[in-house]
Order: C-alpha cells, then structure tokens, then sequence
C-alpha cells in the first residue's frame, strides 16, 4: 500500500515536473520578445523621435564649436586642424541620428533571430513533445530522497529562485531597451570625435541585450537536459550519474545562465566586437552620404 502511494505520488511529481518545464520553456521564449514589444509603444516611437530631433540641435551646436576650434588651430598651424575629419564625423553622427530607430530595431531583430534559432535546436526535443520519462531524474531523487531530502528541497529552491531571478532580467532588458533606443542618438554625437568611444560602448550595449536573450534560452534549455539520465564512464563501465549531481548539475547551469549578462557583456568588450560593429556601422553611413551627395 505504501508503495502504491509512493509511486503514485511519483508521478504526479514526474506530470507536475514536465508541466512546469514546458510552461518555463514557453515562456521564455515569449519573454525574449518583449523588446519588439516595448519597441512598438507609441510613448518609445516619440522619445525616439524627440531625442533625433534634440541630438540634431545638439550636433549643430557641437559641430559649430569644434569647427571654430579647429579654425583656430588651423590658423596657428596645428597637425589638428584639419576640417575634413569634422566633416566626415559629422556626417556619420548626422546619418546614425536619422536611421537610429530602424538601427535599434535591427539590432535587437538580429537577437531575435538567434532565440528562434536556438528553440528549434534538436536538444531535448521541440518543447510541446517532451517526453516525461526524460526527467525520470527527478522520480529517481524522490525514491532515493531518504536523509538527502534536505539536500533536495535546498537545490529545488534555489532553483526556483534562479529562474524567477532570470525572468526578471528579461523585463529589466525589455526595460534597458527603451533607454538605448533613447539615448542612441546622443552616443552618435561622439562620433564627430575620432577618439570617442562612446558611440561603441553604446553599440556593443544594444547588440549585448538581444544576444543575452539568446543565451539564457539556450542555457535554460541546457539546464533542464541535465535532469535526463546521463551515462557516465567510470574503470571501464558505463554507470549513470546519481540523481543528487544532476541536480545541482542543473543549477550550475542556471547560475551560469543568472551570471550570462555580465559575462557577455565583458566578452564583448574584451574581444572589441562592439568596436568593429561600430566601425561597421560608421563606415555603412558613411558610404550611403557619400553616395547621397554624388547624386
């Protein structure tokens, strides 16, 4: 009788587990898209275009005053003024200012694709497929709980906790988003200083929340095929990890998944990538003015 109970109580656990698995999954994956989301309100539409008008007044004033210097350091014979290094900034802050929305939008379109990459990877299968028995891990961890119950109920917490912790991170980059999408057009004043990092900084930054997206998803998926049986070769035979480590297997990887922003965000600036995209895009608004004034 008691075994029938136990077992019983198993699979509820087991239907409970793999319920809350695939409503975690989708949800994230819902979560990823709440930059599209805030990128079409009415109230981020006009910020932007208030900013771009604003940028445009403030890059008029700058331009006057960096073109009077360098008038005068031209006229005393300095190295440094030479106008054609104004102009050529002035029209790269003057095209991003005027793409800045359709940019944002890119950028974070661009992360977009990535998640729908990631869901469609053949991990542990499409998410409204999940077989049950692949998280027999966690019936094996109520069978063996016994004085380890303690252990388990610690490791389900935090757990839980990770995964609250790293939907708020989501509404926090939908958040962080309306305030690039805002400022974009102020960092591209710093392009009509060649040694300004601004404009990159704020680059890598917005290119930075898409790809997190991206890579939580993906860590997140990666956490719950932990909780699958994994084999293991120890002397020579194939034994099965014991549930305990495939437990905390999983929240190592949700703690890598809670640390994620952070560490992309160094890897991008560690790497420069921010800076050859930024390059990139100075060199694509460039060209388009440069062909612009030959027509």
């Amino acid at each position: 009788m008691v075994k029938m109970l136990i077992k019983g109580f198993s699979g509820l656990i087991e239907w409970i587990a793999t319920t809350m698995i695939e409503f975690v999954l989708s949800i994230f994956q819902y979560l990823g898209l709440l930059g599209r989301v805030v990128l079409e309100m009415p109230v981020v539409d006009a910020g932007i275009v208030f900013t771009q008008v604003l940028a445009l007044s403030l890059l008029s004033v700058k331009v006057a005053y960096e073109g009077f210097m360098t008038f005068l350091l031209r006229q005393s014979g300095e190295v440094n003024g030479d106008p054609s290094n104004l102009v050529v900034g002035t029209a790269r802050a003057a095209g991003i200012i005027a793409v800045m929305p359709w940019l944002v939008r890119y950028l974070f379109e661009f992360g977009v694709t990535l998640q729908s990459d990631v869901v469609s990877m053949d991990v542990i299968g499409n998410v409204t497929n999940v077989n049950s028995s692949t998280f027999s891990v966690l019936t094996q961890a109520l069978a063996e709980a016994g004085n380890l119950i303690l252990f388990y109920g610690i490791g389900v917490i935090v757990s839980l906790c990770f995964l609250l912790i790293i939907m708020v991170q989501s509404f926090i980059r939908a958040a962080d988003l309306i305030v690039q999408a805002w400022t974009g057009s102020f960092s591209a004043l710093g392009l009509t200083n060649s040694q300004s990092q601004t404009w990159n900084r704020w680059f890598w930054d917005t290119l930075g929340i898409g790809l997190t997206a991206a890579l939580q998803l993906a860590l997140i998926k990666l956490s719950f095929y932990c909780l699958a049986p994994i084999n293991v070769s120890i002397g020579g035979s194939i034994m099965p990890l014991p549930p305990i480590v495939s437990l905390f297997l999983f929240i190592a990887v949700l703690w890598v998944a809670y640390r994620s922003p952070i560490t992309l965000k160094e890897k991008l600036h560690v790497t420069g990538t921010g800076k050859v995209g930024g390059a990139v895009a100075q060199m694509s608004v460039q060209s388009f003015v440069m062909r612009s004034m030959k027509r």
